[in-house]
C-alpha cells in the first residue's frame, strides 16, 4: 500500500489539494468550474498558501472535475499528479498529461487510500458513490491531526445532468 506519513500541511515545501467529483461530463462544468475556483482560493487562504506551492491531485483522468482540476493547474502553471487504478489507463475520455502519474491497484477505488494519504486538503464537487467514500477516508485520516476537518475539506453538490 503506498503511503505517505504526513502529520500537517505546514510541513511541506507544497500544499496538495486533491480534488474529486463527477468523472463523466454530465453536469454543469461552468457551475464546477466556479466552485473549484472558490474552493482553491478558500484553501489557499486558510492555509497562507501561494499558489507557486501548489499541487493539483486527482484521478488523472481527462474527464470530469479531473479535467477540470487539472485545466485550473495548467492556466495556473502549478503542478499535477494523477493517482488512479489501472483501470483507468483504458479510460475512454484519455488521461491527463500529469507531471507525476501513481498507479495504485487495479479497479476504480482500489487507489483511494493512496490518494487520501497524499493530499493535504480535498475538495469534493458532486461526484458519487466512489468520491463520498474518499471524503469519509480523508475524515478518517485526519482525526487527531493539527488541522481541523473543516479547514481541509471542501464539498459542494452538484446535480449530475445539465438543466
Amino acid at each position: 500500500m503506498f503511503d505517505i506519513p504526513r502529520t500537517s500541511a505546514a510541513e511541506c515545501t507544497e500544499f496538495r489539494i486533491g480534488v474529486v467529483g463527477f468523472s463523466r461530463p454530465e453536469f454543469d462544468q461552468t457551475h464546477a468550474t466556479q466552485l473549484l475556483l472558490f474552493a482553491v482560493q478558500t484553501c489557499l487562504d486558510r492555509f497562507h498558501t501561494p499558489l507557486d506551492q501548489v499541487v493539483m491531485v486527482s484521478g488523472l483522468t481527462n474527464v470530469g472535475m479531473p479535467r477540470i482540476a487539472y485545466l485550473y493547474a495548467t492556466e495556473h502553471g502549478i503542478g499535477t499528479v494523477g493517482i488512479a487504478a489501472e483501470r483507468a489507463l483504458l479510460h475512454p475520455s484519455g488521461l491527463w498529461p500529469v507531471d507525476l502519474q501513481i498507479i495504485e491497484g487495479l479497479d476504480f477505488g482500489d487507489e483511494s487510500r493512496c490518494f487520501t494519504s497524499y493530499i493535504d486538503c480535498l475538495i469534493r464537487i458532486g461526484g458519487g458513490t466512489q468520491s463520498r467514500r474518499e471524503v469519509e477516508m480523508f475524515c478518517d485520516r485526519c482525526r487527531g491531526e493539527r488541522w481541523s476537518l473543516a479547514e481541509r475539506l471542501i464539498e459542494h453538490d452538484l446535480p449530475i445532468a445539465l438543466p
